[in-house]
């Protein structure tokens, strides 16, 4: 069993986006520790700064970078380059007749995460919201977002700021996972076995 009672190790919570990370190198203090907010996209910047080389001019591909260098991080753990960091990660939900797919995504900061999920294309309306606090509940227990609309409307403006995940679990044009590929197969089976 994963997070929040969901059958996966991959979801938009604490226990699964907390990675730790270990990094060595010139004019970093060995032993040192931060909760300093980073995401793996800044993994590629904070390399090629430790190494001497320079950031390329439009990223990958003419795309830009999303990361930032946490070298400032690593040589003063006190410091910040992120205020939010972000995570995106659907889902399926299933009640008898229906299967809705989810796109969930996430902004943390140092505090506070702030959980949205809703079937993709969908108005932002249509999102169920989660909020949860750090100081207070660590295990993410409680969900704040009715308590708490002003915070909510804050942290939602940031994540608004953010291009819509998009879905990989199937949708028009996706590829079938493997699981709808299986039940697929076995509705057609079930079918051939009742005669029709």
């Amino acid at each position: 069993m994963g997070d929040h009672g969901k059958w996966c190790k991959h979801t938009n919570y604490e226990q699964a986006t907390r990675i730790p990370i270990l990094i060595s190198g010139p004019g970093i203090k060995p032993g040192q520790r931060t909760s300093a907010l980073i995401e793996t996209v800044d993994l590629y910047p904070t390399l090629l700064e430790l190494t001497g080389q320079s950031l390329p001019e439009t990223g990958i591909a003419g795309m830009g970078l999303d990361g930032k260098s946490v070298v400032p991080v690593l040589k003063d753990p006190s410091q910040k380059v992120n205020e939010y960091v972000f995570h995106a990660y659907p889902r399926s939900e299933k009640s008898d007749d229906t299967k809705r797919k989810l796109i969930g995504r996430a902004v943390r900061n140092d505090r506070y995460r702030l959980v949205e999920w809703k079937e993709p294309n969908d108005p932002a309306e249509k999102a169920a919201i989660e909020l949860y606090d750090y100081q207070t509940d660590p295990l993410e227990k409680k969900n704040l977002a009715k308590e708490n609309p002003e915070l909510v409307a804050q942290l939602r403006a940031v994540l608004a700021k953010l291009p819509e995940a998009k879905p990989q679990m199937g949708g028009e044009g996706a590829p079938e996972s493997g699981y709808e590929k299986k039940e697929k197969k076995k509705k057609k089976k079930d079918k051939a076995g009742d005669g029709e």
